[in-house]
Formats: structure tokens, sequence, C-alpha cells
């Protein structure tokens, strides 16, 4: 009997233990669940939809210059440019590309990565302008359309002065760090994201938690 109860105070502890670190993971990550949520990966389409997930309005909208924009993702950590997601209402999209397609060229443009692919997209594509895109499965025609309205919005969340650092404390979507002097840092979450006739393109963030 003695050895049931100890096992389940063990049992017990375990699941504390791991609730405890799940939720302090969870706390942890509230920014880069916010980036992933704004790269296009979860269901932010409007300048009202990113203000609902940041939680404030944007601190200020600017009309922008378009560039083409192709609309595609690719699977991380692969050689070849292997399609992870096609997004609505982009040039790729109305060409009835698929996921899990390799892309095999850009125009005359031989493509070995996702990197090439984009760079190539970007040297070639003008707005009302058919370019072609060789894949593994079909070739398709792609003509990017210029949007009538192109806006620029920034978030800037500040979550103020906390804890103590001793280097390292700056993360961004790119996994990049830089050291921190002091004993105190700064809380903060910044967005600039990208709208086409009010539908959002794409996001750059950084942040500090």
């Amino acid at each position: 009997m003695i050895h049931i109860f100890k096992n389940l105070s063990l049992i017990m502890l375990g699941i504390i233990i791991f609730c405890f670190m799940g939720c302090m993971s969870k706390k942890a990550s509230l920014y880069s669940r916010w980036s992933q949520q704004l790269s296009g990966t979860g269901d932010a389409h409007t300048i009202e939809d990113v203000s609902f997930i940041l939680g404030a309005p944007p601190y200020k909208c600017d009309n922008i210059e378009p560039i083409p924009m192709i609309r595609i993702s690719f699977m991380p950590n692969l050689e070849e440019p292997v399609i992870e997601r096609v997004f609505p209402n982009g040039a790729a999209w109305f060409a009835g590309m698929q996921t899990g397609e390799v892309i095999l060229r850009v125009g005359e443009i031989k493509v070995n990565t996702g990197k090439d692919v984009l760079n190539a997209f970007r040297s070639l594509a003008q707005f009302d302008k058919e370019i072609v895109i060789e894949t593994n499965k079909k070739i398709y025609s792609l003509i990017p359309r210029a949007p009538k309205e192109a806006k620029q919005c920034y978030w800037d969340i500040n979550a103020g002065t906390v804890g103590k650092t001793s280097g390292g404390s700056y993360i961004n979507a790119y996994g990049g760090s830089s050291g921190h002097s002091g004993s105190q840092y700064d809380r903060f979450f910044r967005s600039s994201c990208r709208f086409y006739d009010g539908r959002l393109i794409s996001c750059h963030s950084n942040w500090q938690e």
C-alpha cells in the first residue's frame, strides 16, 4: 500500500511539473505565436484581424508602391523547393499551383532552393505580365495583378520593463539574437505588415520577451 501511494505521489508530482513547464512555455512563446499567425500560417487577413491578435490598432499606416508577389511558402529544411502552402488570392493560387509540388524552373531560370525561386520571380515578374513556372507535375502560367490599394501598417506593443538578463535576450522571427547589458530589459513586439486591397500579404516581426 505504501508503494502505491508513493507511486501515485510521484505521478501527481510529474503532472504538476509538466503542467507548470507547459504553462511557462506557452507564456514565454506568446510573441512567437503572434509572429506565426502574422506570417500567413494563421487566420489574420485584414488590418482589423491583426489588430485583434495583437490587442491594439496600428500606430500608423502608409500608402506604398506594390510589388508582384508569388504568395507561396516552402517546406523547411529541404534542399528542393517543395511548396508547403499556396496562399489564397495570390498569383500562384489563381494559377492553380498545389502543395507538395517541386518547382524546377521560373521562366528560363533553373532553381534549386526556395530562395532561388523567390529571387528568380522577383527578377522576372511584372504586374499583368505572364510568367511561366514549371514544377515536377505541371507547367503554370502566372499573371500577378496590381492591387488598387497598397498599405504598410506598423504595430508596436510594449509590455514594460521586467526581469534581469545577462545577454542574448533579443530574438526575432529569423532566430537572430543580440546581447543586452544592464539588469533590466523592455518587453516588446513590433510588426510591419503589408496589405493589398485590405488583405494581408506579408508581415515582418521582431520581439523581446
